[in-house]
């Protein structure tokens, strides 16, 4: 054991004193040169400049040396003076830190090798015997024909920026020192503010932002709150509140309304002496402070119909309609309600939120222009007679916005400044409503979705079908007799029908129905109907997140992927779950750039996918069941794929929405024959009104409820309190929108804006350096490497920098070498030709080059071509060739061929996968539908 212990202690010494004699040669070479003190007294003005010029490999390495300065004295005599010009140059070195950086490690979406990481390391012995040495350019994993080759000899840093001078303004760096408040003292409303807005974003409790704040004040930081309390004091003095909820209490025997928490009020009711359980309380805010406040601050859209092409809700038969009859000015708003269970406080919350259609898409549904309309909680979601009167109470307000609000526009004169404001009547109308299929028959007062009738949009009966041991309804669909539609005219002749025939009324089921109902579903009448633009059939928009993604394709994937069973009605024949595995390897072999929301895991954890991973899964990953499915099935999968291809693309017109509505049609009538009737469910039957949403809507992803679900998730987070969760929440809200209202005023703090903005920016984009939107078209490069044989070819006598990694407009591009096991891919690009601007090509990146004796343009990326043998997949139908432009095929050149391209000619990034194992080099493409929801 001694023997040991002694080599131990040994090798520890002869490390480190390697490390030492090693630190003294950097220092040399880094700081001092050859002669240090004679160049420190006769040229100290220059070796200042050239230090903040050069490299210094990498700067955390000066920073080392700074820290290790009290430790190691010995090492730093003598180097007082060029310590100074250290200290100096330091503003520069956080600047160059600042802008140079990767994704924050915290948001990397990918393996270990997209960290890139190894740029940081410390050069290694063999590295500082040569005085030429690449700042990280060593890579381990680079490409083996790097060659001694050309490289710059310049001072530059191994992670450096580059802009596109002709993007960019020349004005852009002053407002940058402008804004930044480095020696600037932070007010107490400025700290209370990000104190506010940093709990919001991580959802923290008041108990942990008052830790916060004792320990900010520990540290010495002036200014500070002493709590949670005085920080909501700080942002609302007066107390006062923007949304002035109402609160409302249902009596759950008598489902009469009051604000007596304790009882029912009404003498003849059980409760009467105390509820029979926890009653439901709502709260219901005041809708014409938030649209004014959000009306007021953020520019609308510029609404006008684009001919026959549809691309958001503005343009939709729905809307044109309200602009046709409507002289004067209008907003429509589009509602979701939903309901989530809270484990932690037991307790289940009910929210209703809006949206204003006529705001940018990109602003819709950030959380500040969000408009709240009940929040509701209790022991459990609220019946339909619990709900009827607290939709009454909100659809009161609605019938109020409808005569208008008084607005205060600035003027075109003057957008800047305040006093210079005109007021304007804005009407406001409610256009449709989004939902799941129990929260919509709750809001519309029908009976349940599995019951008789229970479809929203129109008046198809049902089938009791038998399914293992009990019945289930089915709703297969008579092409030859269609079910006629909901509309405002069958909903008057249905509650005319109820109120001639109360008793019916009370004795039939409001869950299930009947098949001879003479009412078609309806349980009672619904409030919506006194909104002058509401209809109470297409009204009820086509909801993909639950209907399509999370219902039909998952509902698809049990019958192929579970094994037959007699209880699920499934047989050999629908089922693939003997050749499952060919279709896994395929799917797993997808790569998606990294910033696609949600990357699918592997497909045998189908049953845990979420719904983003379902849509990726059919839109992208369809041609995978190919091998497994027979033809008939794949020709079925293919017209639902390519159905909701157009449905959610970014631009749809007039032969679009035909295609969507044959394509859907022969699916649902394939269906039956495939699966049997008994698996043509309620959502399964939804896909016959995909079409009739999309003529009056837009495209699907402009109102689906995939952003209202996160809302919801982001409320849910903020509650603590298991006693008075709906107040807590009202809380939270009023102090958020303060923030965010302090937030826009141009005085505050440089610094805590772009901190927020990164805190809060998607962890699939690279993190902002400034808030200037202009930066988006600099580039920030990462990761440098050697230079590579074709290289030279293509750039023969010129000085140039190689890097692996860029972020162009906060967007990632990294070379990796294929075939890779990583799902992550951010190399498949789609771009236009040099030569003509409308011709799209596709390719892998494979390097960036950065000239360094050009100024303006100074960037080109090197790109392997890849030859397209197909631009569509195809699927006939009835003789009719129906194509989805957004899957391509494709083969790479052996050996690979390279073209120059700028980075203004890249469109997007692609997914892809090998079409196969024996064919490695060739692939499908497949191009995101749009940008919304996808990536």
């Amino acid at each position: 054991m001694k023997v040991n212990t002694n080599k131990f202690t040994l090798k520890s010494f002869s490390r480190r004193s390697q490390r030492k004699i090693c630190l003294e040669k950097k220092l040399q070479r880094l700081i001092v040169g050859k002669d240090i003190r004679s160049l420190v007294n006769s040229h100290t003005s220059q070796n200042s400049h050239e230090l903040s010029q050069r490299s210094l490999n990498t700067n955390d390495r000066v920073q080392d040396i700074l820290g290790y300065r009290d430790s190691i004295q010995s090492l730093f005599s003598g180097f007082d003076s060029r310590v100074v010009s250290l200290n100096a140059t330091n503003e520069n070195i956080n600047y160059a830190q600042q802008n140079t950086g990767p994704l924050d490690s915290k948001h990397s979406n990918g393996d270990d090798d997209d960290i890139d990481t190894d740029w940081l390391s410390v050069s290694s012995e063999e590295e500082d015997q040569n005085d030429d040495v690449l700042d990280g350019s060593n890579d381990k994993k680079s490409d083996g024909n790097i060659p001694g080759g050309r490289k710059y000899q310049g001072s530059t840093s191994s992670s450096s920026r580059a802009s596109l001078n002709s993007d960019t303004n020349p004005g852009e760096g002053q407002d940058e020192k402008l804004g930044s408040d480095n020696g600037r003292t932070h007010s107490s409303l400025e700290i209370a503010i990000l104190l506010a807005l940093f709990r919001h974003r991580y959802s923290l409790s008041k108990a942990c932002t008052t830790d916060i704040c004792h320990l900010l004040r520990l540290l010495g930081v002036q200014n500070v709150s002493a709590d949670y309390r005085s920080i909501y004091k700080l942002i609302n003095p007066l107390g006062n509140s923007m949304f002035l909820p109402k609160l409302t209490i249902v009596c759950p025997t008598c489902c009469r309304i009051s604000t007596n928490s304790a009882k029912c009020p009404h003498v003849d009711c059980i409760s009467h002496a105390c509820y029979t359980r926890a009653p439901t309380v709502n709260y219901t805010f005041n809708l014409s402070k938030q649209i004014k406040s959000i009306l007021e601050r953020v520019p609308l859209m510029y609404t006008k119909s684009y001919g026959c092409a549809l691309a958001d809700v503005v343009d939709g038969l729905a809307h044109s309609r309200i602009r046709n009859s409507e002289k004067g000015p209008f907003v429509t708003i589009t509602l979701n309600s939903d309901g989530v269970l809270v484990k932690h406080i037991s307790r289940s919350l009910w929210i209703t939120t809006m949206i204003i259609n006529e705001l940018p898409r990109s602003l819709r549904f950030q959380l500040p222009n969000m408009i709240i309309g009940m929040i509701s909680y209790g022991s459990q979601k609220p019946k339909r007679a619990e709900f009827r009167p607290l939709l009454n109470n909100l659809v009161d307000e609605l019938v109020k916005l409808e005569h208008g609000i008084d607005v205060h526009l600035p003027s075109a004169d003057n957008l800047d400044s305040s006093p210079h404001c005109f007021t304007t009547r804005v009407a406001v109308y409610l256009l449709g409503v989004v939902a799941d299929k129990p929260a919509q028959s709750i809001i519309q007062n029908t009976v349940d979705s599995g019951g008789f009738y229970g479809c929203t949009n129109c008046h198809i009966a049902g089938e009791s079908v038998a399914a293992g041991r009990g019945f289930i309804r089915c709703f297969p669909t008579n092409h030859t007799n269609l079910p006629e539609l909901r509309s405002n005219k069958t909903y008057d002749e249905a509650m005319k029908i109820l109120r001639k025939s109360s008793k019916q009324r009370v004795g039939r089921n409001s869950l299930t129905g009947t098949h001879t109902d003479e009412a078609k579903g309806y349980v009672g009448p619904c409030a919506l109907r006194r909104l002058r633009f509401f209809d109470m059939g297409h009204s009820f928009l086509t909801d993909s997140l639950h209907n399509l993604y999370g219902g039909l394709f998952l509902r698809l994937l049990k019958i192929w992927l579970e094994p037959p069973s007699l209880r699920r009605n499934t047989t050999n024949t629908m089922s693939i779950f003997d050749r499952r595995i060919k279709v896994e390897k395929a799917f797993d072999s997808i790569h998606f750039p990294t910033s696609t929301y949600r990357i699918p895991r592997h497909l045998r954890h189908f049953g845990q996918f979420k719904a983003n991973e379902l849509r990726l899964c059919l839109l992208m990953g369809y041609n995978c069941f190919r091998s497994a499915l027979s033809s008939t099935q794949y020709k079925h999968l293919q017209a639902l794929a390519f159905a909701l291809h157009l449905a959610e693309a970014r631009s749809i017109n007039d032969e679009m929405v035909t295609s969507i509505d044959i394509l859907l049609k022969h699916f649902i009538q394939l269906f039956r024959r495939l699966y049997t009737k008994r698996h043509i469910v309620s959502v399964v039957h939804s896909v016959v009104h995909v079409s009739a949403s999309v003529r009056e809507y837009g495209p699907l992803m402009n109102y689906s409820t995939f952003n209202f679900e996160s809302l919801i998730g982001t409320l849910v987070r903020t509650i603590h309190d298991p006693s008075q969760p709906s107040n807590e929440i009202c809380y939270n809200l009023e102090l958020l929108h303060r923030s965010w209202l302090y937030l826009d005023n141009k005085s505050f703090s440089y610094s805590f804006k772009l901190f927020i903005n990164q805190i809060n920016a998607s962890s699939r984009q690279a993190r902002a350096h400034h808030i200037n939107r202009r930066s988006h078209f600099n580039i920030r490069f990462h990761h440098r490497i050697r230079s590579l044989l074709f290289v030279e070819k293509y750039l023969p006598k010129q000085e140039y920098e190689l890097y692996r990694t860029i972020f162009y407009k906060g967007l990632r591009y990294s070379y990796k070498k294929l075939p890779n096991s990583s799902r992550a891919h951010d190399g498949c690009l789609l771009y236009c030709d040099s030569f003509n601007v409308k011709k799209l090509r596709v390719g892998f990146f494979r390097c960036a080059a950065k000239l360094c004796d050009i100024e303006q343009n100074n960037v080109i990326l090197f790109v392997e071509q890849i030859k397209l043998t197909s631009i569509a997949d195809i699927v006939s139908i009835d003789d009719v060739e129906y194509k989805c432009m957004n899957v391509l095929e494709g083969y790479s050149h052996q050996p690979c061929q390279f073209t120059m391209i700028q980075p203004e000619q890249i469109k997007e990034k692609l997914a892809f996968r090998s079409r196969d194992t024996s064919k490695p080099n060739e692939y499908y493409f497949y191009r995101y539908p749009n940008f919304s929801e996808s990536t």
